[in-house]
């Protein structure tokens, strides 16, 4: 009886982290879907400034300027969204951080005295 149990436990494991990993690869799948779009939207915008299409040359370069600000804001805020988590999650990064603002201090501190 208690091995079944075990045994279902293991099972719901198994499926919470495969549940788990299948999300993981469709936000991956889903930043890079992004940075696909994100590129074609400017290229696009690129070769349209460069035939003109009837407006005036500084048009397309706001338009230009526009669509690469704010894509890359967006395309940060994915990238931010996928691999945030997995750096703050990091284990000791505060320690490792720690140590090196210490370390910078202490270098300061002896440079001053010399």
């Amino acid at each position: 009886m208690i091995t079944k149990h075990i045994t279902a436990m293991e099972d719901l494991y198994e499926k919470a982290s495969r549940d788990r990993a299948k999300n993981k690869i469709e936000r991956i799948k889903g930043l890079f879907t992004h940075l696909l779009i994100f590129i074609t939207v400017n290229l696009l915008t690129l070769i349209a400034k460069l035939i003109g299409f009837g407006l005036h040359p500084s048009a397309w370069n706001n338009c230009l300027k526009g669509t690469l600000i704010v894509g890359s804001i967006s395309l940060l805020t994915n990238v931010a969204y996928v691999y945030g988590p997995v750096i703050l999650k990091k284990k000791g990064w505060e320690e490792r951080k720690m140590q090196e603002l210490v370390s910078k201090e202490l270098n300061k501190n002896s440079t001053n005295r010399k």
